[in-house]
C-alpha cells in the first residue's frame, strides 16, 4: 500500500514483495507501508506506525525518538550494524505476538526504511530455551553425588577435548575447580589407575567411542581417597561425525566401602566357621 511519491519504483517494487514488513516514512509522511500486524488499513499516519510498534500511547514521539537516537548511535559508531528489538503487540484477534524491528535504514533522500517480521514462532523457541537452560543450570548447581560434563572434541587441544560444560560438583568429586582445563582432571587420580584411564580417554577420543572406567581420586577437602566411575558418550552431528562428548562423573565411594566392608565380614566369617567347626 503506498501513499505519496518519493520511492524510486525499484525500491516501491522490492519493498512490496519482501517478506519482511516494511515501513517507510519521513518525520511527518507514510510513503509505503506493506505487511505489518495489523493490516496496512489500519495505519494511515506515523502515529499509527509508533502506537503499532512502541505501544498504544507511544506514537509518533516514540518512533521518532527512536529513530533519532538509532541514527545518531549508528553515526557514532561509524554506520555499525545494532541489534534488532523484540516487542510485543496485540493482533487482530485479540493474541498477544512478537515483532522484530530491525535497525532502520536512512536513505540518501531523507527517508527511513524500517522492516520488521512476525517474531512469535522464534520468541517461543527463545523462551523454550531459556526454560531447558534453567533447569540444566539448576540441574547442575544442585548435583552433589555426580558431575555432568560436555566436552568438545579438539585434536589440536591436550588429550583431544575442551570443556564446553561442567557442574560445581567437580570440586568436591574430582578435587578440582570447575574452571580446571581437562588435562587438570587428572591430577588428582590414584598413579596406580591414571595409566589406565588415560589410555582409555586417548582411545575413546580416537575412536569417537563410549568411555567407561572407574578410578580412585584424592579429595583434598576430606584428605581422603574416594572413587568414581566416569562415563561420557560421543554426540554426532547429521553426518555422523562426533563433535561432543556428552558424560558423567558418579561418585560410588560409599558402595565401594560397603563392599569392601562386606568382603571383610565374609572373610571374618569364613575365618570364624572352621574354628567352630574345630571346637
Amino acid at each position: 500500500m503506498s501513499y505519496e511519491t518519493g520511492l524510486s519504483e525499484d525500491l516501491r517494487a522490492l519493498l512490496e514483495q519482501s517478506t519482511l514488513g516494511a515501513v517507510v516514512h519521513d518525520e511527518q509522511r507514510l510513503l509505503l507501508v506493506n505487511q505489518v500486524g495489523r493490516g496496512p488499513e489500519h495505519l494511515r499516519t506515523v502515529q499509527d506506525v509508533g502506537r503499532l510498534l512502541f505501544g498504544e500511547h507511544a506514537g509518533k514521539t516514540a518512533l521518532c525518538a527512536r529513530i533519532e537516537s538509532a541514527g545518531t548511535k549508528s553515526a557514532a559508531n561509524g554506520g555499525a550494524p545494532r541489534e534488532p528489538v523484540r516487542l510485543p503487540f496485540e493482533a487482530p484477534d485479540g493474541t498477544r505476538r512478537w515483532l522484530e524491528v530491525l535497525p532502520p535504514a536512512f536513505l540518501p533522500t531523507g527517508l527511513y526504511v524500517q522492516t520488521f517480521l512476525d517474531a512469535t514462532e522464534l520468541e517461543a523457541e527463545r523462551r523454550a530455551r531459556s526454560e531447558v537452560d534453567r533447569r540444566l543450570d539448576t540441574a547442575l548447581r544442585s548435583a552433589e553425588d555426580f558431575v555432568l560434563y560436555q566436552l568438545r572434541l579438539d585434536p589440536d587441544s591436550e588429550l583431544g577435548g575442551v570443556v564446553e560444560m561442567v557442574s560445581p560438583s567437580l570440586s568436591r568429586i574430582m578435587g578440582v575447580p570447575p574452571d580446571t582445563p581437562l588435562p587438570g582432571w587428572f591430577a588428582n587420580i590414584h598413579p596406580a589407575d591414571l595409566p589406565r584411564v588415560a589410555e582409555a580417554n586417548a582411545r575413546a577420543a580416537a575412536r569417537q567411542e563410549r568411555f567407561s572406567e572407574i578410578a580412585r581420586v584424592w579429595r583434598p577437602d576430606e584428605e581422603r581417597w574416594g572413587w568414581i566411575h566416569a562415563i561420557s558418550n560421543p554426540v554426532r552431528d547429521e553426518d555422523g561425525v562426533a563433535t561432543h562428548f556428552l558424560g558423567l562423573i558418579v561418585d560410588i565411594t560409599a558402595q565401594r566401602e560397603a563392599e569392601d566392608e562386606r568382603r571383610r565380614l565374609e572373610v571374618e566369617l569364613a575365618r570364624k566357621h572352621p574354628l567352630e567347626a574345630l571346637g
